[in-house]
């Protein structure tokens, strides 16, 4: 079966499971928050917020299409979520 997004009518792709992958991205925010709170470089202030904006944006897409525990995303979303589960298993 072929799912679309049901805001922009794009294909959605299959990424992962959400079960095994949820708190992947989740130590990634978490991260993110930590530098951004203890950030005393006013210069990498816009840099922090941008990185906070798309793991923010990547969480919202990880939990917007779950099909039978299945993450379901577009192309553009499933790449940046398998970029940071892929550096979440390089860390552990």
């Amino acid at each position: 079966m072929i799912y679309k997004d049901r805001k922009t009518g794009e294909k959605l792709y299959p990424v992962c499971s959400f079960n095994d992958n949820q708190h992947k991205l989740y130590n990634v925010y978490d991260m993110v928050m930590g530098d951004l709170y203890e950030n005393k470089d006013p210069d990498m202030e816009d840099e922090l917020y941008e990185k906070r904006e798309r793991i923010e944006n990547a969480l919202e897409v990880f939990g917007a299409n779950v099909i039978d525990g299945i993450v379901y995303a577009t192309y553009k979303d499933s790449v940046i979520i398998k970029d940071y589960i892929a550096a979440y298993n390089l860390r552990h």
